[in-house]
């Protein structure tokens, strides 16, 4: 069957926006079939009403390099101070790959925003897409580690760790970011180390024991055993002794961190 006219074609937005869900459903059709569909969904990030707009960009997500034409337009999205449409922007860049890359910078200036503090979700969206662009994305993100900003730091930190294994050549640099003297550097470091999980062992396990061993401050050894339980220990062995460091914390004077360890353990 031909796909639908361009949801932008029909008066009533309501109708527009079933439209626009209703064609995702074209996107294994035929060549010809997909290229016209994604052209009208193209066309809707247009529309004048915003529903109908973020339902065309997540249908976008289902096309694929068909939609790669729509780039300068889901970046003029995430340029916006409106969530819903940043949302369903990532959305549909995740979906391009490393094709998306051009989008990268916007990307970034979204993840270390102030936008991401208070909102899961947009954190979640801007992680499936940098972890779609590929180790690539990890690069301007490393820089703004040495941002002046500290909060600046804090975000780049978190959604380097978001990137988990994809962003592995930033690990070192993350420990790194555990020693800075700005405690908020160091928790940062620490978190994003823990939601990179398992794989960071080999690099970070030395750091973590020593540490948990031996940190004066007592946040920062709490920081690590909570680190340490969800990187933990791989089934090939403890090089690093990670585990008996853990134990031993749990005989740690601070409460914090017997709990960080208890919990590790």
């Amino acid at each position: 069957p031909n796909p639908s006219p361009a949801p932008s074609g029909r008066r009533d937005p309501a109708i527009r926006r079933e439209v626009a869900e209703a064609l995702r459903t074209f996107a294994n059709a035929d060549a010809d079939t997909v290229g016209a569909v994604a052209t009208a969904l193209i066309d809707a990030l247009d529309d004048v009403d915003e529903l109908a707009r973020i339902a065309a960009a997540r249908s976008l997500a289902r096309f694929g390099k068909f939609s790669r034409v729509a780039l300068p337009k889901l970046v003029g999205y995430l340029e916006l101070e409106n969530q819903a449409l940043r949302k369903a922007a990532l959305i549909a860049l995740a979906s391009m790959g490393l094709d998306a890359k051009s989008a990268l910078p916007m990307i970034v200036t979204v993840a270390i925003s102030p936008a991401t503090e208070n909102d899961a979700e947009l954190r979640t969206f801007l992680a499936i897409a940098l972890r779609a662009i590929g180790p690539d994305a990890a690069t301007p993100l490393l820089a703004e580690l040495k941002n002046a900003d500290p909060s600046v730091r804090v975000r780049a930190a978190r959604a380097l760790g978001s990137m988990q294994i994809i962003a592995a050549p930033a690990v070192l640099d993350l420990i790194e970011l555990c020693q800075s003297v700005v405690d908020t550097d160091a928790q940062a470091g620490f978190a994003a180390l823990a939601e990179m999980g398992p794989f960071v062992y080999p690099l970070a396990g030395e750091h973590l024991v020593r540490t948990i061993r031996g940190d004066l401050v007592a946040e920062r050894r709490k920081w690590a055993a909570w680190a340490a339980g969800e990187i933990k220990v791989p089934a090939t062995g403890d090089q690093f002794k990670l585990i008996d460091a853990l134990l031993l914390a749990l005989l740690d004077e601070e409460e914090g961190v017997c709990r960080g360890a208890h919990g590790a353990l």
